[in-house]
């Protein structure tokens, strides 16, 4: 796993706090128990709406928790004030001019 990933890290500590299974996740989020299995190994990455999805619905974390995971993903986060620190942690990134507008 690259630095970069750790936003897996935490949807893994997640995983393991709610003590789910891959096929319970799946059912609460509409999505298939192996996609999940994936994304929690770090071999596929969801888009924003699948990882809000999981965390919101699946895992049932608190718009703060959900916003720390996306932005550890390089997602905006959904709220406002977060999503202002998005914007001024990435504005110093050569290729934020790309990634919020």
């Amino acid at each position: 796993m690259k630095p970069a990933d750790s936003w897996v890290t935490s949807l893994r500590e997640l995983h393991a706090a709610t003590g789910l299974s891959y096929r319970e996740i799946a059912a609460r989020c509409d999505l298939d128990h192996s996609y999940v299995g994936l994304i929690l190994d770090g071999k596929r990455r969801p888009t924003r709406d699948v990882l809000t999805l999981l965390l919101a619905f699946g895992y049932g974390a608190d718009r703060i928790g959900t916003d720390a995971v996306l932005m550890q993903a390089g997602y905006p986060p959904l709220g406002r004030s977060t999503r202002d620190e998005f914007r001024r942690h990435y504005s110093a990134h050569p290729n934020a001019g790309h990634v919020v507008r």
